[in-house]
């Protein structure tokens, strides 16, 4: 912490804001410091093995436990991403200035795949069929972990404002991460771009509490991982051991401090 705190203040601006790379971070608490340092510092963390086993120790601390630590998942997922060689970079958020009075939509992209479903749009009916159109739909493999996909309940269509600005409204039906959650939960990176301003804006949201309920999706080296929310802990060791973060026999051992190993249900390899 005592790190982040000197980070922050390179580049504090006398507010609850700070200017990251391209984009203005707002601050609303310790779990943005700490993931301003680890993602302006993670290439550096990656590369000197006693500190990022520094860091994979203390994040992973007591982690067996579910429950205990909501926030720490989170910050060893950022950890991994910094590993990925394959997915292609999102697009820049408002790259280009809006015209006036233009809508700017949220799109999908490899990171974040959602299915819009247009009135005359089939709905993929089961969780298998969604989970192949949703990845095939950004040329990713995938594969589902720790998931029987029969037991899964039917997709469900949420509508969700797609508008890019926070001034505006554009609902659209869509299928994504959600739609096997009874309640849709808001925990993602959001960026936008306040009317009359010309930085983009960025927020960190991140679940107060685990959830019991629905599955996650991942994109790790062009592939999408779908896992059980409630077994968040254990798919993140096993992201650190395919993304050789961890290596078998670390991984192993902790294992044997209670992580549970997760099956393959699902996979099928990437579609250009």
């Amino acid at each position: 912490m005592l790190r982040s705190l000197f980070e922050y203040e390179m580049f504090y601006n006398g507010s609850h804001r700070y200017q990251g790379d391209g984009a203005v971070c707002n601050l609303d608490g310790a779990k943005d410091l700490l993931w301003g340092y680890l993602d302006r510092n993670a290439a550096t963390i990656l590369t000197d093995k006693e500190r990022l086993r520094w860091w994979v120790g203390h994040l992973a601390r007591g982690l067996e436990v579910p429950g205990r630590h909501p926030l720490r998942p989170w910050y060893l997922l950022l950890l991994v991403s910094g590993t990925d060689k394959l997915t292609p970079p999102d697009p820049a958020p408002n790259e280009q200035a809006d015209s006036a009075g233009s809508m700017r939509t949220i799109q999908p992209t490899p990171r974040s795949p959602f299915l819009v479903i247009t009135k005359d749009a089939e709905v993929p009916a089961t969780f298998a069929a969604a989970v192949e159109r949703l990845a095939s739909s950004q040329k990713l493999g995938y594969e589902v972990m720790g998931v029987d996909p029969k037991e899964m309940p039917a997709t469900k269509v949420w509508e969700v404002n797609m508008s890019g600005r926070m001034t505006q409204e554009f609902p659209e039906q869509i299928v994504d991460q959600e739609s096997w959650s009874r309640e849709r939960q808001d925990f993602q990176l959001s960026f936008f771009r306040p009317v009359g301003r010309r930085a983009v804006y960025f927020n960190v949201y991140l679940p107060p509490k685990p959830s019991d309920e629905g599955v996650f999706f991942f994109t790790y080296n062009a592939k999408l991982y779908v896992w059980k929310k409630a077994d968040m802990n254990n798919a993140v060791m096993r992201m650190l051991l395919d993304s050789q973060i961890l290596s078998q026999t670390e991984y192993e051992s902790f294992l044997a401090k209670g992580f549970k190993p997760l099956a393959s249900t699902m996979s099928a390899a990437r579609r250009e």
